[in-house]
């Protein structure tokens, strides 16, 4: 019996795909995840919440307080360090978080 294909099966499969490792950064322990091919959501016992999104050499993050996605899309520069901003989401069709080269306006 062949499993059907869903967003929580894909999920889950990528979880099982993931590699998870425990590491020190300046004397303080961290969870590190490799090989993330979905969206990370970080949240605060308040509701608030980050959603992290790997790229081949970058990261995207939305910041959504109280859960609600504001659809403000910020993206890491890793050469420079720094995070800026990449743009608004046109309409709330339009979430998903950006691939490279491309722009929400």
């Amino acid at each position: 019996m062949s499993k059907e294909l869903t967003p929580l099966n894909n999920i889950k499969q990528y979880v099982r795909d993931m590699k998870i490792e425990a590491t020190v950064i300046d004397g303080v322990g961290c969870t590190v995840l490799k090989e993330v091919f979905n969206g990370v959501i970080l949240e605060t016992r308040g509701g608030n919440q980050i959603g992290i999104y790997m790229r081949d050499d970058t990261m995207d993050i939305n910041v959504m307080p109280k859960g609600k996605h504001t659809g403000n899309w910020w993206r890491v520069d890793m050469q420079e360090g720094e995070i800026v901003f990449d743009g608004i989401a046109k309409n709330s069709d339009d979430l998903a978080p950006l691939t490279k080269g491309d722009k929400h306006e």
